[in-house]
């Protein structure tokens, strides 16, 4: 039979709208309906999916909704309208018209696969499943719904699930590049990376000009560390297609990774200049800032990206990570509670939550966060690592180190697994393994983020008669620390030049006068030298085990003789018996356990034939008054000497004390280096460089170590030292 001239009207109209010629095809419908077909829904239904495409959602929703009042039971129109909501971003309504659909035709699978579009943008992922496998068990073969089912699956890390249907779908098309795409992402997922780089390296071939395939490729080499390699697939993608926001966002990340930051902020600015709304670039670029240190920054373009989206998961948990850095524990903590009302049972979220409990010292509550995260995803590598830090911390080492090795047998190592490893085996006294896995430092927080001063190097390993120049990588404490391996590293090198805190460069050179220091200010430029090493890494060179502690330098600072007596002078102190003090550890990261307070603490002092000198630095005032004027003890301040910035004239108050008697802090390292009986107070598991169990520290053979017997329990430790001091020092 001959079609009709109506027929053909309409078919010319669905190839123009086919072809791409969406605006010719609008212009038609209206004049088919116009002249010849008012009442058509069919017509009403196509202009509406054609606004629909030209992003014109209020005519689409018009056009639909005339095309129901002829005709209320067409289901088609019910689901295209759920379509039209969704990508207008309103999923409630496609909801409530989806639903429709179904109620005309419950067997109808593209409503339920639509539905489950739905639910995916409200974050309801377990929601859009049920509906996805709906649509799956009324057509097995819609692929649509299998492939929003993988990626639902990869949502909820079920990858070993996504896999097996990406599996099946590139099965059945083997040639349908999307299919391929999706199922090479999901082997990524899953670190599978050769296996996906060599599927995105197949699209090439079958389609030379897939971005997506460049930039899966690019992906591919992020995870391989080959960020060189990264930047050139991401850079063909960007030149196959400009506009490709992905791969720019992607070349950003790669220069992230390299600490590229200015580089990087560039390029997420030119990607929020090609989309104002792309949420991950303002992810991404205040990251950067963060990073880099710039808080203020930071917080106003998370806020920018939070005014588009205010529920926008990787900006919330940027700002957790913010508010920990500042130990806004409080504010982190309501964050996370805020994200989990949409996503409860998120095992990333406890994971998060279990982290800010243990920073803020609650190690039950982070136990049982953690605990809770494993429950959800018994496999959630990261929640292992934080538990083996959790029980690390509650001192069972051999648990700790248990899980961590266990999780390296079934998953491979990664950088944050062998860092807690490299900590658990120092501690334990495990020298050699401890210290190669320590290199993993500069992968996790905080040295991830640092800048190298030298770049393109060869590090020195030891090699004799050879210039060897050394730099500062860490905190001040560990700066002092890694200094007393200097000297045995000078005898080896024809010569050494090392760079140090400004604040030490003259306890340095005057207690190794054949090494020259110099200041260390963020640059190292114009040096002569045939290898160069991190102080972090000394170790792994000359304290391989025990036994090479016996080559540990005795006093290898020197105070200014001058000074020391000059500050005596300055405070009066005459023959008096001098006890120098502090009570803190600032910017640490463990500063709460590494803490007192000093009304607690000051009160071993009470009746000593003694004077106190006050060692601690920061803003302290305060406090001390309200000590003397509770106890009738007086501390000394040395007006001259600022403790923090003026680590010379600390080092001569340290000197002008006969005991030092303090927390784990810089004046335990500075004392310790210039050899002055010292007397620690350690938390229940303290840094590695204390080890376990043990009185004496084989770092600093002049310190006496006590430690709590039980967590965050200092009553055992403050007994103890009061009795020690009244033998000592009793009146």
């Amino acid at each position: 039979m001959e079609p009709s001239l109506k027929d053909k009207r309409i078919r010319e109209t669905i190839n123009l709208f086919t072809s791409g010629e969406t605006e010719s095809c609008i212009k038609k419908v209206k004049e088919l309906l116009s002249l010849y077909y008012p009442d058509d829904p069919f017509l009403l239904n196509l202009l509406g999916v054609a606004y629909a495409t030209t992003g014109d959602f209020k005519l689409s929703i018009s056009s639909y909704q005339d095309a129901l009042k002829l005709n209320p039971d067409y289901f088609e129109v019910y689901n295209n309208m759920g379509v039209a909501y969704n990508d207008w971003n309103k999923p409630d309504l496609a909801l409530s018209n989806l639903n429709e659909a179904l109620k005309i035709n419950p067997q109808y699978a593209e409503a339920y696969n639509n539905i489950g579009n739905s639910y995916r943008k409200k974050s309801q992922v377990s929601l859009a499943i049920e509906s996805y496998q709906k649509a799956i068990n009324i057509n097995p073969e819609y692929f649509d719904a299998l492939c929003n089912l993988g990626l639902c699956f990869a949502i909820e890390n079920r990858n070993e699930e996504a896999k097996v249907i990406y599996e099946r779908i590139t099965q059945s098309s083997p040639d349908n590049i999307a299919y391929k795409i999706a199922y090479a992402n999901i082997l990524l997922k899953l670190k599978e990376t050769d296996a996906a780089a060599e599927i995105f390296g197949e699209i090439t071939k079958l389609s030379p000009k897939s971005v997506e395939a460049y930039n899966g490729k690019g992906l591919c080499d992020i995870e391989k560390r080959d960020f060189r390699t990264a930047k050139l697939n991401f850079k063909k993608s960007i030149k196959l297609d400009s506009s490709y926001i992905e791969a720019h966002n992607n070349l950003g990340m790669v220069l992230m990774e390299e600490h590229n930051y200015n580089e990087a902020i560039s390029v997420f600015k030119n990607v929020l200049k090609l989309n104002d709304r792309y949420l991950r670039a303002y992810s991404n670029l205040g990251r950067c800032y963060l990073d880099m240190g710039h808080l203020g920054e930071a917080t106003k373009i998370f806020n920018d990206g939070l005014g588009i989206d205010k529920e926008y998961k990787p900006i919330l948990k940027n700002l957790v990570d913010l508010n920990l850095l500042v130990d806004n524990f409080f504010q982190a903590e309501k964050l996370v509670y805020h994200m989990m009302v949409s996503t409860p049972n998120d095992a990333n979220l406890f994971n998060v939550l279990g982290t800010i409990h243990e920073k803020r010292g609650d190690l039950v509550k982070a136990k049982e966060a953690i605990n809770r995260a494993l429950a959800i995803a018994p496999g959630h590598s990261s929640a292992k690592i934080n538990l083996a830090t959790i029980l690390h911390q509650y001192g069972d080492h051999k648990k700790a180190r248990e899980i961590l090795e266990k999780l390296a047998e079934s998953e491979g190592f990664n950088d944050d697994l062998e860092n807690n490893l490299a900590n658990i085996y120092l501690i334990l006294g495990f020298f050699e393994i401890g210290w190669q896995k320590y290199e993993t430092r500069w992968k996790v927080s905080p040295l991830n983020r640092a800048v190298w001063p030298i770049k393109g190097r060869i590090l020195w390993k030891g090699q004799k008669d050879k210039k060897v120049l050394l730099w500062k990588e860490q905190g001040i404490g560990d700066d002092i620390l890694f200094m007393g391996l200097v000297s045995e590293a000078a005898k080896v090198a024809s010569s050494t030049i090392v760079y140090t805190d400004p604040r030490l460069v003259s306890l340095c050179q005057r207690g190794m006068p054949g090494i020259t220091f110099k200041p260390y200010k963020g640059k190292i430029e114009n040096e002569e030298f045939d290898y160069h090493l991190p102080m972090g890494s000394l170790p792994l060179l000359y304290r391989r085990s025990e036994s090479d502690f016996k080559n540990t330098v005795r006093g290898y600072l020197k105070a200014d003789k001058k000074r020391v007596e000059n500050l005596r002078k300055e405070m009066g102190i005459g023959d008096k018996k001098v006890i120098g003090i502090s009570w803190k550890s600032i910017k640490s990261l463990h500063t709460l356990k590494k803490s007192l307070e000093l009304t607690k603490f000051g009160r071993i002092f009470e009746d000593l034939d003694i004077t106190l000198v006050n060692l601690q630095y920061g803003d302290v005032d305060k406090e001390i008054k309200e000590f003397t004027r509770a106890t009738g003890i007086e501390i000394l301040q040395c007006q001259s000497v600022d403790n923090r910035e003026d680590l010379d004239g600390l080092a001569a108050l340290i000197e002008a004390c006969d005991l030092i008697v303090s927390t784990s802090n810089v004046t335990i390292h500075l004392a310790g280096a210039l050899g002055k009986e010292t007397w620690v107070l350690l938390p229940y598991v303290a840094n590695f460089w204390w080890l376990l169990n043990r009185t004496d520290s084989i770092w600093y053979p002049t310190l006496k170590l006590y430690r709590q017997e039980k967590y965050n329990e200092w009553d055992g430790v403050l007994d103890t030292l009061s009795k020690n001091l009244k033998e000592n020092f009793g009146k």
